[in-house]
């Protein structure tokens, strides 16, 4: 399973500079293919400037009109302008000599952000769509794949479709291929509609899963999330006849139709 990309660049800024050479070792030992893209978006993130010029001049035409989108959306290009250039993005991604199926994906989805920001809420829908099918088959539990699946669901919660975004991070099982990182962003989404929709056994476990996911990870503003979301749920059901969560976790079920909500419970010893 592939490492965050900042265990390349935490790595670079302890012992670097070090050759292309060496960083390449690096980013096999982390999982990685041979792209370059999503550490030039780390490194950019990060304010590693060295690195960052280092890794920017290995990009292909293709993931370089890519990392224009996301240094224009850091700086606050506005959507009409993003639009155009991941239209003129898209025409390399599907061009012949220069066809790369899964960017191709990627840039359907940074249009269907772009359309969000235009208002134009069912272009958006289409192009988040087809950027998850495309991913899915070609990157299946890839970094773009996985984001791709956060974006579609948080579309979802945007246009009041909830049952739908949980019916999307359904879609990113705990013991699959996705990094646990999307894992915990996916359950504590998964927990805030579970709340929002009274389900609060639910949306315990959910919570509990995505602050333990969340901790392991280092995702320190997450794990506050998670952990702030389980307790707020948790003070309303202490119960130290109840069983562990990770128990409840492992044995939770799909609910029947029809079945009533059962009621939640977390011991003090897990709540403190």
């Amino acid at each position: 399973m592939r490492r965050s990309t900042t265990v390349l660049i935490g790595r670079w800024t302890a012992e670097g500079p070090v050759s292309l050479e060496r960083l390449c070792k690096w980013r096999d030992e982390d999982g990685w293919g041979e792209s370059w893209l999503a550490h030039c978006e780390q490194a950019l993130a990060s304010q590693e400037e060295e690195l960052l010029r280092l890794l920017e001049a290995e990009l292909n035409l293709v993931e370089a009109a890519t990392f224009t989108i996301t240094k224009s959306r850091l700086e606050g290009v506005e959507a009409n302008e993003l639009l155009r250039q991941v239209e003129a993005a898209l025409l390399l991604a599907k061009n012949p000599d220069s066809r790369d199926l899964a960017l191709e994906g990627r840039l359907r989805m940074e249009r269907g952000l772009a359309h969000i920001e235009c208002g134009d809420m069912e272009s958006a829908r289409d192009d988040l769509t087809w950027a998850e099918t495309r991913l899915k088959s070609v990157s299946k539990a890839g970094r773009d794949h996985d984001i791709s699946l956060l974006n579609k669901a948080a579309f979802h919660v945007l246009v009041d479709e909830p049952l739908m975004a949980l019916q999307v991070y359904s879609d990113i099982p705990r013991d699959g291929e996705h990094i646990p990182e999307t894992i915990a962003f996916s359950r504590y989404g998964a927990a805030q509609l579970y709340a929002h929709l009274g389900q609060f056994n639910a949306a315990l476990r959910h919570a509990w899963v995505a602050f333990t996911l969340a901790d392991e990870s280092g995702l320190i503003d997450l794990a506050w999330a998670c952990g702030t979301t389980f307790l707020v749920i948790g003070a309303e059901s202490l119960d130290d006849s109840a069983q562990a969560m990770a128990i409840q976790v492992e044995e939770a079920t799909p609910r029947s139709a029809g079945e009533e909500n059962s009621e939640p419970g977390v011991t003090t010893a897990e709540y403190l």
